[in-house]
């Protein structure tokens, strides 16, 4: 749990299990993002889709230095505690400085018996195989390069956006 302390009382806590995602943006804030549950009724009407918190340099509780600012540390600590880790199952196979155009950056691809993960430098998603609706192989015409399309249901986040797709080179 992570808790909210006002002065010496206890404003609310938040469950880290229902986080799926972390990023890191800029140098002083870092966004939670919460699971999506697909099967609430339509009676609820809000729910927690993610958070983000500003880290400053002088803060106390998570020194960092040079290489390493104060949001890093927080977001280290959240992630060694939420549900965005490989959840103690280890990667059958690995595979790093992967391009991938949709959402971009270069990410590292690990590949687990039950999931898939794309960990890049801000951005860390974890991928249910039964998220996974196709898989496409197209090769680009008149070049070497060939294209891996993954559709997912439910689309992962990014922010405000959604990606119903994965587009690898």
């Amino acid at each position: 749990m992570l808790a909210f302390m006002m002065g010496s009382k206890q404003a609310f806590e938040v469950s880290l299990a229902d986080v799926s995602q972390t990023n890191l943006q800029g140098k002083n804030d870092v966004i939670l993002e919460f699971h999506v549950d697909d099967t609430t009724g339509a009676n609820e009407k809000d729910s927690l889709m993610e958070m983000s918190f500003h880290v400053p340099n002088s803060n106390t509780q998570f020194v960092g230095d040079e290489n390493r600012p104060p949001a890093q540390v927080f977001r280290d600590k959240i992630m060694s505690m939420a549900d965005v880790g490989a959840g103690g199952e280890d990667a059958v196979v690995t595979f790093d400085g992967i391009a991938i155009l949709t959402p971009r950056g270069r990410y590292s691809v690990e590949l687990h018996l039950s999931f898939l993960r794309l960990q890049g430098q801000a951005n860390d998603f974890k991928i249910q195989y039964s998220s996974v609706v196709r898989l496409f192989l197209l090769p680009k015409s008149n070049q070497p390069h060939t294209f891996v399309i993954i559709s997912l249901d439910p689309p992962i986040r990014k922010g405000q956006t959604l990606y119903p797709h994965i587009v690898m080179q």
